[in-house]
């Protein structure tokens, strides 16, 4: 009896840190409601998923490779890179292979982290700068380092398209986010992500090519990411080398550790991961509306971050 007391403590407790990302996300709405004039307004919510768009993307692909036990510091420069070549080859040829190129480049960059991470087992931390540094010189040659604008009309109007008066960029990370939860939750591939995240040696023994699942992840996440930049460029009407997706992936590695992730790998969590994305932006929201200086933001992020990964220390310990 005491035993199954103990577990049911142990597993009440995990259930409530699980819970913490939505707490934070809660408190900081009521927050602003009471204290940031303006704030609760419908045309504050269009904004923030107007800007944080990118973001969630980037985030629920950045959410699997961390599930493996993986990091991919690469995507901000990749948004650069099929940004810039997407933009190059709308000008030069149509829209639709301006499209093509820029998600077949996330593809192509996907495929070299995922094989040297997953088949030459090298550390994923050394793959993804490695491809950091290509991505973002391969974006400066292509462009000669100067800003270049798509010259495409059509698709630059898509950014400002508006269903219910909500912008596009809603329903875009919406669908994604419910077509990750569906892969996750729903799907065999989700439960091998999750045993080759917990434990890749047994999932080896139980008969998962975990190479081939970690090629999978890497694949979906540059797709993702290449998807983000044409979102990007879209809201732009053009591509810049040196500042398209900067620091995007520390957003995304920051999300997904607020969402409750386990950065050593584990069970991915997408609401968790979207929550965390909101906290980012509603912090970055509050400073903004009243006039703080940015420096806050950072150092309030990098708060509740810390706090975050402390208390995944203790779910840890708990299990």
């Amino acid at each position: 009896m005491k035993n199954t007391h103990h577990f049911c403590g142990k597993q009440t407790i995990s259930f409530v840190l699980d819970q913490i990302p939505y707490i934070v996300l809660f408190a900081l709405i009521l927050w602003n409601c009471l204290f940031t004039k303006n704030f609760f307004n419908i045309a504050t919510l269009w904004n923030a998923s107007f800007q944080c768009a990118s973001t969630v993307i980037v985030s629920m692909g950045m959410m699997l490779v961390i599930a493996t036990g993986g990091i991919d510091i690469s995507a901000g420069a990749l948004i650069a890179c099929a940004g810039m070549l997407a933009t190059l080859t709308m000008r030069q040829s149509s829209c639709i292979l301006g499209v093509l190129a820029g998600l077949g480049t996330g593809l192509a960059g996907g495929f070299i982290n995922g094989i040297f991470a997953g088949r030459f087992k090298v550390q994923p931390m050394i793959v993804t700068l490695s491809m950091m540094y290509i991505f973002k010189g391969a974006a400066r040659l292509a462009s000669g380092g100067s800003n270049v604008s798509t010259n495409t009309p059509v698709f630059n109007d898509l950014t400002y398209i508006r269903i219910g008066g909500a912008p596009i960029q809603l329903f875009l990370f919406l669908a994604v986010v419910a077509i990750m939860g569906f892969l996750v939750n729903k799907t065999t591939f989700g439960q091998r992500v999750f045993a080759v995240g917990d434990n890749a040696r047994a999932s080896e023994m139980a008969g998962i090519r975990s190479w081939l699942v970690i090629l999978a992840v890497y694949m979906i996440a540059a797709f993702l990411t290449s998807f983000a930049a044409l979102v990007e460029i879209s809201m732009a009407t053009g591509a810049d080398p040196n500042n398209l997706g900067t620091g995007m992936e520390l957003d995304a590695i920051a999300a997904v550790a607020l969402g409750g992730t386990p950065m050593n790998g584990g069970r991915p969590r997408v609401m968790g991961t979207l929550a965390g994305v909101f906290i980012l932006q509603i912090i970055t929201i509050m400073i903004n509306m009243n006039n703080v200086p940015y420096a806050y933001s950072l150092a309030i992020t990098a708060a509740i971050l810390v706090a975050a990964l402390l208390l995944q220390r203790v779910k840890d310990r708990i299990a």
